[in-house]
């Protein structure tokens, strides 16, 4: 969904329209690894979902699950910074 912004009578048009990362509707992911350079493996993977304040409002890495035993392939791991599980709703996209 792209949201425009009208213009009052008089004022020229916006030429560019906001996005839903603008207006909060869709959090923006922000990619932690950009070059090799310097990073550890477990950084690899994650990344930060910001807010339309800039503020990141998660941090999600989905890691292959290498425990001897496990049920399920992968792990999906959340850091909720100043969230709670409780504050995240979660739905599986078919």
């Amino acid at each position: 969904m792209t949201m425009t912004i009208k213009a009052p009578a008089g004022i020229a048009e916006p030429h560019a329209s906001l996005t839903p990362y603008d207006t909060g509707e869709v959090l923006e992911p922000k990619p932690w690894v950009r070059s090799m350079a310097g990073l550890a493996l477990a950084d690899f993977g994650k990344v930060d979902f910001d807010n339309a304040e800039a503020a990141t409002v998660a941090t999600v890495q989905i890691v292959r699950n290498d425990n001897p035993g496990a049920t399920v392939p992968y792990t999906i791991r959340i850091s909720g910074h100043d969230y709670s599980p409780a504050d995240f709703n979660i739905e599986w996209m078919e």
